[in-house]
């Protein structure tokens, strides 16, 4: 049986993105938070530690890990970003910090989830942290619209 490796199809489609996500952003003026996340979303940067106090007075400490191909930014640009289902744009994405600190909290064993609703069209966007033995880590950011 002849192994077939898809992975540089997949680095492909990722750097397609990439520079997707990179046009879009353009020369914009970003604050430091949000170069920050689009350091990491456009693999400038390792992994990035992200701080702050959501909208319940908690204080979230999460990371987010560019090298990780079934969660977090490689799995936001390929699954979500302008994409169909989930569909979120590069705003959103450089924004997504505004999700945990005025959104509303879920919490499960494995996971805590923040929803944010946008006053255009009733979509909500939801940001999704995965609970790890030591951390939280960015495992989804994705919306409730359909293309």
């Amino acid at each position: 049986m002849l192994y077939v490796s898809y992975r540089p199809i997949f680095r492909s489609f990722i750097d397609q993105k990439i520079a997707q996500f990179r046009a879009e952003i353009g020369n914009r003026t970003l604050s430091e938070e949000q170069q920050r996340i689009y350091n990491v979303f456009t693999r400038t940067k390792g992994v990035s530690r992200f701080t702050m106090t959501d909208g319940y007075g908690d204080s979230v400490r999460f990371k987010v890990d560019p090298s990780k191909f079934s969660d977090g930014p490689q799995h936001i640009l390929t699954k979500h970003y302008r994409g169909h289902e989930g569909r979120i744009t590069a705003t959103e994405i450089i924004n997504m910090c505004e999700v945990i600190r005025k959104g509303t909290k879920r919490k499960t064993p494995t996971h805590i989830t923040y929803k944010l609703a946008k006053n255009v069209g009733g979509n909500k966007l939801i940001l999704a942290l995965k609970i790890t033995r030591n951390d939280l880590v960015l495992k989804s950011f994705y919306s409730n619209r359909r293309k």
